[in-house]
């Protein structure tokens, strides 16, 4: 199947998987979403079409795992991440706002309920497949990037900052460069 880079379709809020059904879409969505993700980190159904809550994500050790109906319980730690990417946006990278911890809880290939904390890029991903499911893309999150001077820039002529009454690259200049 095709990755959908519709906009309109992306921003689709997915529906709970039943979970009687989880074994069928592990043969055939979950199967599917594996084989379009190519060198992706994770890929959700909502990339593919299909608006149910299910995504797939490559864990740290290398394995992928399917994640059916997840939650985030707790986030720690927000920061924002630099150049994150998107396979139904391509050629697209933004700076993010997301936790470099999270507590998530989700059913798994067997229906069953894990819950687990999960670190740097691990909750990375998770966050990113799960705002699919939410209907949030990358570019929702954007965080831009300011600049910041905490003192207003200095050059070798200018009078010392330190009140010496010299010029800069005649007294603390030398000071920094000997450090």
């Amino acid at each position: 199947m095709k990755i959908v880079t519709d906009l309109k379709l992306l921003k689709t809020i997915s529906c709970d998987v039943d979970p009687n059904n989880i074994p069928d879409l592990n043969n055939s969505l979950a199967l599917e979403l594996r084989e379009s993700v190519g060198d992706g980190l994770g890929l959700a159904a909502i990339q593919l079409g299909v608006a149910l809550r299910v995504f797939i994500m490559k864990l740290d050790n290398g394995r992928w795992i399917t994640v059916y109906n997840p939650t985030i319980i707790n986030k720690y730690d927000a920061f924002t991440f630099k150049g994150e990417g998107c396979l139904s946006l391509p050629k697209v990278t933004v700076n993010t706002q997301r936790y470099n911890r999270i507590q998530a809880q989700w059913l798994n290939e067997k229906g069953d309920t894990q819950e687990r904390l999960l670190t740097e890029l691990e909750a990375i991903e998770f966050q990113h497949e799960y705002d699919h499911l939410e209907g949030i893309l990358i570019t929702d999150r954007e965080v831009k990037l300011i600049p910041f001077r905490s003192s207003p820039k200095i050059g070798r002529n200018s009078p010392c900052p330190c009140g010496s009454g010299k010029k800069y690259k005649k007294c603390c200049l030398i000071k920094e460069e000997e450090v």
